[in-house]
C-alpha cells in the first residue's frame, strides 16, 4: 500500500510516497504582482541524472532545487543520516526507489554493494554488462551498440534514463 509523507523542508509544499513517488499539493501562490493564484497538486514526472538516480524540481518561495528522490524516501520515512552516512539501493538499481530497496549506509558499504551488483565504474563497467532492449538481450553495452549502430555511450544513455523504460541494464542475477 501507498503511504504518503511530507517531505522535510517542504512540508505543505511536496509529498513522498514509500514507492519513491513525488506530488506537490495543492496550495495558494503569491504572485509579484499582489495577487495570490491556487497551485493544483500534482504527482511530479522524475528525471534520470546520467548515473541513473531519479530526480526531481521542487521548488518553494522561489527557490528551485534538485533532488534526488532516493534521499527524499529516506529523509521521510527513516529520517536524517548519521554523520558520513549515504543511501544504499538495496538491489543494484538507481532509479528503484521503494523504501523497503533503500538504506542509509557508509561509503564503504555501498562501493562494496556497487562490486557486487556489478554497477561499479559507471559507465565503463556497465559496457560489460548485460543489456534488454525492447524485449532483447544483448551481452553488453558494446554488443547492442554495434548490432544497433549506435555509440555505446547512447546505449547507456538510454538504459539510465526512465523516458526510454524498454531499455535496461542487466544484473548479475539475471544470469541464473
Amino acid at each position: 500500500m501507498e503511504t504518503w509523507k511530507d517531505i522535510p523542508g517542504y512540508e505543505g509544499s511536496y509529498q513522498i510516497s514509500n514507492t519513491g513517488r513525488v506530488r506537490s499539493l495543492d496550495r495558494r501562490i503569491n504572485m509579484d504582482y499582489g495577487a495570490t493564484r491556487l497551485h493544483k497538486g500534482s504527482v511530479l514526472t522524475p528525471q534520470s541524472q546520467r548515473s541513473g538516480h531519479m530526480y526531481v524540481s521542487l521548488k518553494v518561495d522561489g527557490i528551485k532545487k534538485h533532488m534526488r528522490i532516493h534521499r527524499l524516501v529516506l529523509l521521510a520515512f527513516v529520517g536524517k543520516p548519521k554523520k558520513d552516512e549515504e543511501c544504499l539501493h538495496l538491489d543494484g538499481n538507481p532509479r528503484n526507489n521503494n523504501l523497503v530497496n533503500l538504506k542509509w549506509g557508509t561509503r564503504k558499504e555501498n562501493m562494496q554493494q556497487s562490486v557486487a551488483h556489478g554497477t561499479h565504474g559507471s559507465l565503463h563497467a556497465s559496457r560489460k554488462r548485460k543489456v534488454f532492449i525492447q524485449g532483447v538481450e544483448y551481452e553488453s553495452v558494446n554488443k547492442a551498440a554495434r548490432l544497433l549502430n549506435l555509440a555505446p555511450s547512447s546505449v547507456h544513455h538510454r538504459c539510465t534514463h526512465s523516458k526510454y523504460g524498454d531499455w535496461s541494464f542487466g544484473t548479475n542475477q539475471d544470469t541464473g
